[in-house]
């Protein structure tokens, strides 16, 4: 899935790249393609939700704000940094993402990691380095627009990622409450208990 997610977020890139370039047309905006982005995503969203009838018990609206305006302010970015930039150095920055997203993980959802992931992800800084050349008369400004875009990203998958842990929690703490003896087990996304103390 996460090999499925990266084709598609590059085919999204090369798209909004087209787009910008005015290939085939009038040159369009970052914001109007972020707007085209949503405006067909939310269409698809409203009639599988007409479809399906998904339960929305007790949603994190809150959280789930947060998440669509990271999300926002994260395509924009990409968008505007595929339109001016090679498209193969934005998208390859863009996929320090999956790096923001550990790195907040930490302090916000006490997720522990792991000697080979800290290792990995220093690679992946190393090569967004030499993709941006800080310093070097290659420098380019538009690249730091790449990088903003990762780390929005970054920031809105951890955003995700608490919701669905919140709707975990809330979904185990009810069933624990109809069960007849305490359990002893723990939630199965989070490492909170909900047995009592003894």
């Amino acid at each position: 899935l996460m090999v499925a997610s990266s084709a598609l977020l590059a085919g999204v890139s090369l798209l909004a790249k087209a787009l910008g370039r005015g290939v085939g047309g009038t040159p369009l905006t970052p914001m109007q393609i972020t707007a085209g982005r949503f405006f067909f995503a939310f269409a698809v969203i409203v009639l599988a939700a007409l479809r399906f009838r998904p339960d929305f018990h007790e949603p994190a609206w809150g959280r789930h704000v947060w998440r669509t305006v990271l999300g926002w302010l994260a395509a924009t970015c990409t968008f505007a940094a595929a339109a001016r930039m090679q498209l193969a150095e934005a998208t390859a920055i863009s996929f320090l993402s999956p790096v923001a997203t550990m790195a907040l993980a930490i302090p916000f959802l006490r997720e522990r990691v792991g000697p080979v992931r800290w290792l990995a992800a220093a690679i992946c800084v190393a090569g967004a380095f030499i993709l941006i050349r800080p310093g070097s008369a290659a420098f380019q400004p538009v690249a730091l627009i790449a990088l903003a875009s990762a780390l929005l990203l970054g920031a809105s998958s951890r955003t995700s990622r608490a919701a669905a842990r919140a709707r975990c929690c809330s979904a185990w703490n009810r069933s624990s409450s109809r069960s007849s003896s305490p359990p002893s087990r723990r939630c199965a996304c989070c490492s909170s208990t909900t047995a009592s103390a003894s």
